[in-house]
């Protein structure tokens, strides 16, 4: 039931003066002006006297406690009548709340360090990252300076490179001539002979020779089988027989000196025609100088291989020997010198001048 101030009409929501007498309810602070009034009871009157006439006067010094028995209850301990499980309800609920709080607070200062940590790892490899990043734009910015010398380098490079390959060409074009010439060179001196001892009176061309003493050995229709003729510079006679025929004999070779003689080269056109006049040579041992030019004049006319000068000059040095040691067959064949002491007897072959010494 709702109760009503008898001085106000307002509407009493805490303590209030109640009257048994007349049953009035009063504010605190409304009783003492309705005594002034005229309306005041003789009852209310009485009652006044017996009592103080506000709150602080009741309670002497201490103010007058305007605040509900719920709440004075929930602050004193004491109890204030039902409210009290209320209180307790609201009392257990801030302390859940304040325990979640609490909860939610360990959570977040939980949560906080995690990513605390999180950021700082990822703060240090974006740290170390920016510095390798430094160290590479460093480096490349160092390359790329260089960039200037290293094309200077490969453009030297270059013009070195173009400078060997032209060497490289020349020495390739002058390979294959070198090749092309020794080819020729041992073709030709694979099918060449040398014609010596013709006197050195006799004064015509070489080919005009060579075709007298092919006429002299009866081998004339073999003239046209010759590519080229040329004089050499004449031997004496010692050295003539030096490279005389296998068919005439060591101790058959003059040693005199007769003069000067005139020698003349042969080059065939294949080295078999050369083999057969050489073969024709040695069958007949012996071609004079009286049956090749009609001239009076002693001595005899050669026909042999032309040796290269390694091989001519081991062959005179084999025809020393020989007749040191008496040998009496001295001979060469397809550049390669024999000798032998008698007919019947094994040939011996020479290759160098260790071989001489073999010879006693």
């Amino acid at each position: 039931m709702q109760r009503t101030c008898s001085r106000c009409s307002k509407t009493i929501a805490g303590l209030a003066k109640s009257y048994v007498e007349c049953g009035r309810l009063f504010h605190p602070g409304c009783v003492k002006a309705y005594l002034g009034t005229k309306s005041a009871g003789g009852c209310c009157r009485v009652q006044l006297s017996a009592m103080p006439l506000t709150p602080r006067e009741a309670h002497g010094s201490q103010p007058v406690d305007h605040r509900s028995p719920a709440m004075q209850s929930a602050v004193d301990g004491v109890p204030r009548g039902p409210l009290q499980s209320t209180e307790a309800l609201l009392q257990s609920i801030l302390t859940r709340i304040e325990e979640a709080d609490t909860k939610s607070a360990a959570r977040l200062n939980d949560l906080d360090k995690k990513f605390t940590a999180v950021f700082e790892r990822s703060d240090k490899k974006i740290s170390a990252f920016i510095d390798r990043q430094q160290a590479v734009n460093v480096d490349f910015a160092q390359k790329l300076d260089q960039i200037p010398n290293i094309l200077k380098i490969v453009e030297g490079h270059g013009e070195r490179i173009a400078v060997l390959e032209a060497q490289s060409a020349r020495l390739l074009s002058s390979q294959h001539d070198d090749r092309g010439l020794s080819a020729a060179s041992r073709v030709s001196g694979a099918s060449e002979i040398i014609i010596s001892g013709i006197p050195s009176s006799i004064t015509d061309a070489s080919g005009v020779l060579v075709e007298s003493v092919f006429c002299a050995l009866g081998v004339s229709h073999l003239v046209s089988d010759v590519l080229e003729t040329r004089d050499v510079v004449g031997r004496d006679t010692s050295v003539v027989s030096a490279v005389a025929s296998g068919s005439v004999s060591a101790g058959n070779i003059p040693s005199g000196t007769s003069g000067r003689k005139r020698s003349v080269i042969v080059a065939f056109k294949s080295r078999e025609i050369r083999d057969h006049i050489l073969k024709i040579m040695r069958s007949r041992r012996r071609l004079l100088v009286s049956d090749v030019f009609s001239v009076n004049v002693p001595g005899n006319v050669y026909v042999n291989e032309l040796l290269p000068t390694h091989a001519y000059n081991l062959l005179r040095q084999t025809r020393i020997k020989a007749r040191q040691t008496s040998f009496k067959h001295v001979w060469s064949r397809d550049g390669r010198i024999f000798v032998r002491k008698d007919h019947g007897q094994p040939p011996i072959s020479i290759a160098s001048e260790a071989d001489l010494e073999q010879l006693h």
